[in-house]
């Protein structure tokens, strides 16, 4: 068995540098809830869920029996044994998820390497894999591109090598908004072309097509290629509908209103961002989105002229903001 826990990143130092830099870009491209989304990091590791280290530690309780250590340092040099390197791994896994709820960022980042070191050692491709993505997700947060390349890199070719597909689909996934955040959109581009979107036909996958359009709709507006760009979210959209899920839509709405105010078509925009303020109205769990919404409408306003209608969702926008930078 597994247990998952997501840790906000936001009130740790990499996370509110992070944060800065996300409200200090003017391009108006991607989404702010989509980045913001990279600072929730999703930790799985193995075992049922435990409260405390203490409980932790237990599931090494018959060893401790049996040779009467105590203190984690003495288990660390205990599981150093070629015998027992693979609970040295899991050992490390459980104490970097307990720096990571302590906000011990840099001290669970060596934890992890470490783990990821005995799993190659090991070649446990899928432990090697997991920890690999978290520590890439890391890396980025902290502005460590060439570092989250490589770990993503290597939980590719891990996927790859055990044939998992979904989680394989997840890391190309990852990839491409590496390579748009480091603007190689031909390089996103082809990743998504040749390879996601392959994945996602012959898997008969629904929900990764519907992905893989709308990166590509961002991919093709980053490089001004409008009418791809459209294309592509409009697809995603379609898909969306399909699939009744409505915070898909929402964020197609939300980027198809982008390029509608590029190319001049003002109230076509508004009425896709009155939609999307409807779905964000009935659904409280897309308050996330709220803040592209009020931003996207205090510019629309104010391009249109209508003063009142903008003071009030610029006002809204400031005050989300305060909200994530405080």
């Amino acid at each position: 068995m597994c247990f998952s826990i997501e840790i906000d990143l936001r009130n740790t130092a990499g996370g509110k540098l992070f944060l800065d830099s996300l409200f200090n870009k003017e391009d108006g491209i991607s989404l702010l809830a989509d980045e913001i989304e990279v600072l929730n990091l999703e930790i799985s590791s193995p075992q049922v869920k435990p409260l405390t280290l203490n409980i932790y530690l237990s599931y090494f309780g018959s060893l401790n029996n049996k040779y009467n250590f105590h203190s984690i340092s003495e288990r660390l040099t205990f599981y150093s044994l070629p015998v027992f390197l693979e609970n040295k791994a899991t050992l490390l896994q459980y104490l970097a998820i307990e720096d990571f709820l302590n906000l011990r960022i840099v001290f669970a980042r060596q934890k992890l390497e470490a783990a990821l070191f005995i799993y190659q050692l090991k070649r446990k491709d899928f432990e090697a894999a997991t920890i690999a993505t978290i520590l890439s997700k890391l890396a980025f947060v902290q502005q460590q591109k060439e570092t989250a390349f490589q770990n993503n890199s290597l939980a590719i070719k891990a996927y790859e090598h055990i044939k998992q597909e979904p989680k394989l689909i997840n890391s190309l996934f990852w990839q491409t908004n590496l390579f748009y955040e480091n603007n190689q959109f031909k390089e996103a581009e082809d990743m998504l072309l040749k390879r996601v979107l392959m994945k996602s036909f012959r898997l008969a996958d629904r929900w990764s097509e519907m992905q893989a359009y709308y990166q590509l709709g961002k991919n093709y507006l980053a490089m001004r290629k409008r009418t791809e760009a459209l294309w592509f979210f409009l697809q995603a959209r379609e898909l969306a509908k399909k699939m009744k899920s409505k915070e898909d839509e929402l964020k197609c709405l939300l980027m198809i209103s982008k390029l509608k105010v590029k190319e001049g078509n003002f109230s076509l925009a508004l009425s896709d961002l009155k939609e999307a303020e409807k779905i964000i109205i009935s659904n409280p769990n897309f308050l996330i989105y709220d803040i592209d919404l009020s931003r996207q409408l205090s510019d629309l306003y104010r391009i249109m002229g209508v003063s009142d209608q903008r003071q009030v969702y610029s006002l809204r926008f400031s005050q989300l903001k305060k909200d994530y930078l405080n």
